[in-house]
């Protein structure tokens, strides 16, 4: 029930912020009046951070992780008529200040069709990993986490397809726990059991927020202000210095599990690899690099000796319209 994972999040997984987003689809008004009032209870600024989410489960289209910058939202299913084209559901979102994350895009069965257009307004982050696996790019592009249950993985469907088209979106990793344990599974940890899925290590989202509080985290998110990782409380901070000839980049990543690598990603492939220098935790370093094309996009990924991963929210070579 909500209270366990809630209570879960805070005491055991020992998490800043979290929220529920349950398939919509099979929860009455009832159950999300609950849910929601639960959220609201747990929200305690300062101490632990909740969001009221949903997800809209359409796998034609794609699933959205929804998420209210308020104490309340309308429910909004897929299997409703009045909200199963994205088209419908951007309209019911209108009203509302609302974030929208397209979720383990990926997947042959559940993924997203990035052909279907990008909504800038609601799609400020896309998630680029959960337990389901890794959405970045295709096992045979390097992704040693790429999703394999469902049919396994679709190209053209990676989050670097969807940043090729030149779409926006910050980064955030997602749970989509389905044992109770959010922040803290055990699936990862014991692959060997008879019962345990082939699934991956649930993600972590970080935020750039002055304080902790819904308004500031939901705020992090919807400015990009964000990075992912896998379970792993990885410490990553990346600048982009846009001058008129020469740019550079500021690099500091940190993991007590140890940094084997750390990759430069401009467009979608790796131009650059910086490894740590006398502490093996740590990667701290300024760069120079090439301008971004006005369509080009550029991130950091990190990897831990221990195989575990982050990224930074990409930088674009174009600055956004507004």
């Amino acid at each position: 029930c909500p209270e366990e994972l809630y209570a879960f999040a805070l005491d055991e997984a020992f998490l800043d912020f979290g929220a529920i987003s349950d398939h919509v689809e099979a929860v009455t008004d009832r159950q999300w009046d609950y849910m929601t009032a639960v959220t609201n209870d747990f929200n305690e600024p300062g101490k632990f951070t909740t969001l009221v989410g949903q997800e809209w489960t359409h796998c034609e289209i794609g699933h959205r992780n929804i998420y209210y910058r308020g104490n309340h939202g309308p429910v909004l299913r897929s299997n409703d008529g009045r909200y199963d084209s994205l088209p419908k559901l951007w309209a019911a979102l209108e009203p509302h200040e609302a974030i929208a994350v397209p979720h383990h895009s990926a997947n042959k069965v559940m993924g997203v069709d990035w052909s279907l257009g990008w909504n800038p307004r609601f799609e400020k982050a896309v998630e680029i990993h959960s337990v389901w696996g890794n959405s970045e790019c295709h096992a045979e592009d390097g992704n040693p986490m790429p999703i394999t249950t469902l049919g396994g993985e679709v190209r053209g469907r990676h989050v670097v397809d969807a940043l090729r088209r030149g779409y926006r979106f910050g980064f955030v990793g997602g749970g989509d726990i389905h044992d109770g344990r959010p922040g803290d599974d055990l699936h990862s940890e014991h692959k060997d059991v008879k019962g345990y899925p082939a699934l991956a290590p649930q993600g972590f989202t970080g935020v750039w927020s002055p304080t902790l509080s819904r308004d500031a985290v939901y705020g992090a998110i919807a400015a990009r202000q964000t990075c992912a990782a896998t379970r792993s409380r990885i410490y990553l901070e990346v600048r982009l210095n846009r001058e008129q000839i020469t740019w550079s980049l500021d690099v500091a990543t940190a993991s007590e599990e140890g940094i084997e690598r750390v990759d430069v990603v401009r467009d979608g492939a790796a131009a650059r690899v910086l490894r740590p220098n006398t502490d093996p935790r740590i990667v701290q370093a300024s760069i120079r690099i090439e301008p971004l094309g006005s369509s080009g996009f550029l991130y950091v990924r990190v990897h831990t000796a221990r195989g575990h991963m982050a990224w930074s929210s990409p930088e674009w070579g174009q600055p956004e319209s507004r």
